[in-house]
């Protein structure tokens, strides 16, 4: 029997009954440590999954309890967003990406609130106060977006996995 171990300190986990964990199981069940998911997600070079950041993934992966599996029949659709077992999923980092998102998606709703107002009343529409209240009516711009996601931690850095 073949065993898939390694010494704790690596983050590995050891399988004993069945050898070499099937490729259905949770990748946080075999590797316990987020670098160890993204060197394998790097190293295993999921053609599928070019086009989006390892560490997004990674986030993904914990969130969702991904197996190699799951990860085979992702699709990604652009940088921020992927499609799994019927649902749509937005992963952004903390911080300038998850900002320039949300000004992208509150500049989408001005432009379509802008064309529903008479042209002769434009004019008096302040854009700047409506983004403001969009933003505190959305938790930050978060629900835009979604109205569930969580917040995961990988390193020194926070990822936000909406459910779309």
């Amino acid at each position: 029997m073949i065993q898939f171990f390694s010494n704790n300190r690596k983050g590995y986990k050891k399988f004993e009954k069945g050898g070499i964990p099937s490729t259905d199981t949770p990748l946080i069940e075999i590797f316990n440590k987020p670098n160890l998911i993204f060197n394998y997600l790097y190293l295993t070079g999921f053609e599928n999954l070019e086009g989006i950041d390892k560490n997004k993934l990674v986030a993904l992966v914990y969130e969702l309890k991904l197996s190699e599996d799951d990860l085979r029949k992702l699709k990604v659709i652009d940088e921020y967003t992927v499609y799994h077992d019927g649902k749509e999923y937005v992963i952004l980092e903390e911080g300038e990406e998850y900002d320039e998102y949300v000004k992208d998606r509150i500049e989408e709703i001005i432009e379509e609130a802008y064309n529903q107002i008479p042209e002769h009343l434009q004019y008096y529409f302040d854009e700047e106060k409506y983004k403001q209240d969009i933003l505190i009516e959305t938790s930050n711009g978060a629900t835009l977006i979604s109205d569930t996601y969580n917040e995961i931690k990988i390193g020194d850095k926070d990822y936000y996995v909406f459910y779309v």
